[in-house]
C-alpha cells in the first residue's frame, strides 16, 4: 500500500440494525479532513459528514441513514460509519496499491461536488486516467467504498441478501470506449463476485438508477457475510483508454428487492441448436481465451469407440482460460425462443491437478452486452461423464439477453491455480423437448413400449447397430441390417409359441476367423435420426425386459452386455447379461431403470434405448444370438431378478 494510506482504522457498522457485536453510539468515525462545503464548489473528498438517525413508524431509532426500507453509504454525503471512499490502481512500471485521497495526482481521482440539483445535491465526481489524459502510460484502477483502511476487515452485510445494491449514475465525458463500465464486490480477494455491466446511460450527462439485486453477486462469488469492497466501479480492466469523469449519488443497500418483469415467451413443441457433438456442429467453432499461441491449454480432439470430443489440458495458472463456442460467422442470434431450453453439455474431469476451486460456466450477449452471469457447476466427480443442464430461465433472470447470443458457451475454472487441470467436452447445446401432448408414440400403450416383439410393424424405435473398425473407422446403420458386416441382423421365422419372428443377430458375421479386430454393438435407436432422443422419464421406476438364447457362442462366453446411451458419452454404466443356464433355451431378463439412472443415464434424452453386445475387445468368434419382446414397461416390481 502506498504511504498516504491512512493509519486510522475505523470501527464500521454497515448493517442497519444488524447484530455487529459492538453497542451503535461507539461506531462514529474520525475522518482526517475538513467538513463539505455550502457552496457549489467542490469540496475535499475525503471529508466524512455525518447523517443523523432517522425514526421509524414504530418510534424505533435507526441507524445512520437507514430507513426501513434501506441503508445509505453515501447520500450527498458519505455517511459515517458505513466506509471510507478509496480507489485501487495498478501501474504500468508494476506497482499497485490502495490510496484514500481523492486530490491525490493518481490514475483514480475523485471529489465531492455540489450540482445545486434536486435529488442530487452532493454527488461523487470521478476521474479515471485523471493524471494521464494522453494515455502516456497505460494505469488501470477502480474508485469505490471499502470497509477500511485495512484490506482485511470485513463486514457482514447478510441482511441485506434479499435486497440489492442501487446507485445514481451520470457520465460527465466518457473515454475513449464507451459503454465498458462494471461494478463488483469484493469479500478479500480473491473472493469476490463477478463483473457486472452497468450500461451507459441513453444520453450523457443524464442521471440514471441502476439497481443490482444482491443475489447476482451471491451467485457469481461473493460471501456476503464478509465482505471488504462495499462498492467497485471502473472501466473495463484494460480499457481505461482517455478521461472518465462519472458523477455517483444515492448509493444504498436495500433491504428488499423485487425482479423487474420478464416477458415469457410461449413454449414451443421442441426445440434444439447444437454447438458442437461427436466431433462437429455446423456454422460453430470452439476455442479458448488468452491462449494464442496454445501454450496456456493444449486443445484437441479425441476419437474414442468412433466418437469425437474436446480435449483442454491446461498448462498454466491465472489468468484462468476461458473455453468457449461461437458462430463462425461472426453474428449475434436471436435464440429468444429457447427461454424455456436448457443449455446442456456432457463433461468429463479427467483431472483437477493440484486445483481447488470450481467450474463455473455461463452465455455471453455479445459486446457490448456483459450481463452474464456465471453459475458455478461444483467439482464434478473426476473420471466419469456428467451431463450438466442449466435452466436458460435463470441465465436470463440473471442478465442475459436472448436477442443477441454470441457466445452460447463459457466454461471457466475458478480458483487459484488451474495447472495440470485436464477437462473433456461433448454434445453442447441448447435444447427444449417441449411439453408432453399427451399422445402415446407408435408401439406405445399407458403401461409399456414395445421396441421388438414377433417383427411387428408398429413398434417405437428402430433397428440399429455400430461398428468401429481395426482402422478405427467408425460406422452407425440404421433400420436396415448393412450385410457383409462385423454385426448382422435379420429377422427370423421360429415357429415357436410366444417367440414367433425374433431378432437373430450376428458378431464377427463377416470375419468368423478374427482376421482383423473389429467391435461393435446391436441395439434400438429411438429414431433413424442420430440427434433424435426420446424422453422416458414416464419409465423411471420402471424397466427394460426382453427374452434371449444364445445359438451359438464366440470365443469369449459369459461376456454379454446391456445398456442405454443418452448421445455418447452420456450412457448407462454396461451391465452383465448372464447365459441361460441351457444353451439354446430361452430366458428373459429385466433390468430397472433407476439402476441405468444412478449408472449415468439421462432418462429425458435416450437416443439408444438399447444396446446389447460382447465385451468390448473380446469379440472374437462368432456370436450368434436370438432377441424377442424387447420392451420398456412402468409396472416394475423389485423382486424380479435382473437377469
Amino acid at each position: 500500500m502506498r504511504s498516504s494510506i491512512l493509519s486510522l482504522v475505523l470501527l464500521l457498522l454497515i448493517g442497519c440494525g444488524a447484530d455487529t457485536g459492538n453497542n451503535a453510539s461507539s461506531s462514529s468515525s474520525t475522518s482526517s479532513s475538513s467538513s463539505a462545503s455550502s457552496s457549489a464548489s467542490s469540496t475535499s473528498s475525503s471529508s466524512s459528514a455525518s447523517s443523523s438517525s432517522s425514526a421509524s413508524s414504530s418510534g424505533q431509532t435507526m441507524p445512520p441513514g437507514c430507513t426501513e426500507h434501506y441503508c445509505s453509504v453515501f447520500e450527498d454525503a458519505p455517511v459515517e460509519g458505513r466506509g471510507l471512499l478509496a480507489a485501487f490502481e495498478a501501474r504500468e512500471d508494476g506497482t499497485w496499491g490502495y490510496h484514500f485521497d481523492g486530490d491525490e495526482s493518481s490514475h483514480v481521482q475523485w471529489r465531492l461536488v455540489d450540482t445545486q440539483e434536486s435529488g442530487h445535491d452532493t454527488v461523487i465526481e470521478v476521474v479515471f486516467n485523471g493524471n494521464d489524459p494522453d494515455d502516456q502510460v497505460n494505469d488501470n484502477g477502480w474508485f469505490g467504498i471499502v470497509a477500511d483502511t485495512i484490506e482485511t476487515t470485513t463486514v457482514d452485510l447478510s441482511e441485506f441478501a434479499q435486497g440489492a445494491l442501487s446507485f445514481d449514475m451520470r457520465i460527465v465525458q466518457n473515454g475513449a470506449i464507451v459503454d465498458v463500465l462494471d461494478i463488483r464486490m469484493d469479500c478479500v480477494w480473491p473472493c469476490a463476485s463477478e463483473e457486472l455491466w452497468v450500461a451507459d446511460p441513453a444520453t450523457l450527462n443524464s442521471w440514471q438508477t441502476y439497481t443490482f439485486p444482491m443475489e447476482r453477486f451471491i451467485a457469481t462469488g461473493l460471501d456476503i457475510s464478509k465482505v471488504n469492497i462495499l462498492f467497485e466501479l471502473k472501466p473495463m480492466w484494460g480499457s481505461q483508454i482517455g478521461q472518465y469523469i462519472v458523477q455517483l449519488d444515492n448509493i444504498r443497500f436495500l433491504k428488499q428487492y423485487t425482479p423487474e418483469h420478464i416477458e415469457i415467451p410461449e413454449p414451443v413443441n421442441s426445440l434444439v441448436q447444437v454447438f458442437y457433438q461427436n466431433g462437429s456442429a455446423e456454422g460453430y467453432g470452439f476455442g479458448v481465451t488468452n491462449n494464442e499461441d496454445g501454450s496456456a491449454v493444449t486443445t484437441s480432439e479425441i476419437t474414442e469407440e468412433g466418437q469425437a470430443y474436446i480435449d483442454l489440458l491446461f498448462n498454466t495458472d491465472l489468468p484462468s482460460p476461458q473455453f468457449f463456442v461461437y458462430p463462425l460467422s461472426g453474428l449475434k442470434y436471436d435464440l429468444t425462443e429457447y427461454f424455456h431450453a436448457e443449455l446442456v453439455f456432457d463433461l468429463r474431469v479427467v483431472n483437477y491437478g493440484n486445483s481447488d476451486g470450481v467450474i463455473r460456466i455461463n452465455s455471453f450477449c455479445g459486446w457490448p452486452c456483459r450481463a452474464y452471469p456465471h453459475r458455478s457447476i461444483g467439482r464434478p466427480d473426476e473420471g466419469v461423464w456428467h451431463s450438466i443442464r442449466v435452466p436458460i430461465r435463470e441465465l436470463v433472470e440473471n442478465g442475459l439477453d436472448l436477442s443477441r447470443i454470441s457466445n452460447p458457451l463459457f466454461l471457466q475454472f475458478h480458483g487459484e491455480a488451474t495447472q495440470g487441470l485436464h477437462l473433456q467436452l461433448n454434445n453442447i447445446r441448447w435444447e427444449y423437448q417441449g411439453e408432453d401432448s399427451g399422445e402415446l408414440p407408435q408401439g406405445c400403450t399407458e403401461s409399456q413400449c414395445t421396441l421388438f416383439e414377433d417383427g411387428a410393424d408398429e413398434e417405437f424405435g428402430v433397428p440399429a447397430s455400430f461398428e468401429l473398425w481395426e482402422d478405427n473407422s467408425a460406422f452407425l446403420y440404421y433400420g436396415g441390417s448393412p450385410g457383409s458386416s462385423h454385426v448382422e441382423w435379420t429377422v427370423v421365422e421360429t415357429g415357436e409359441p410366444g417367440f414367433g419372428s425374433v431378432m437373430e443377430v450376428r458378431f464377427n458375421g463377416n470375419d468368423p476367423g478374427d482376421l482383423v479386430n473389429t467391435n461393435g454393438w446391436f441395439g434400438v435407436a429411438a429414431d433413424a435420426n442420430p440427434e433424435a432422443t426420446a424422453d422416458l422419464s414416464r419409465f423411471a421406476q420402471g424397466a427394460l425386459r426382453f427374452d434371449m438364447r444364445i445359438l451359438q457362442n464366440g470365443a469369449e462366453p459369459g461376456r454379454l452386455e446391456f445398456h442405454m446411451e443418452c448421445g455418447w458419452p452420456c450412457q448407462a454404466a454396461e451391465l452383465p447379461v448372464s447365459e441361460p443356464a441351457v444353451s439354446g433355451q430361452w430366458q428373459s431378463y429385466v433390468f430397472p431403470i433407476e439402476q441405468l439412472i444412478a449408472s449415468g443415464l439421462d432418462i429425458t434424452r435416450v437416443n439408444h434405448l438399447f444396446v446389447f453386445k460382447p465385451t468390448w475387445n473380446l469379440q472374437t468368434g462368432q456370436y450368434i444370438i436370438q432377441l424377442d419382446n424387447i420392451r420398456l414397461v412402468t409396472d416394475y416390481e423389485a423382486d424380479v431378478a435382473t437377469d
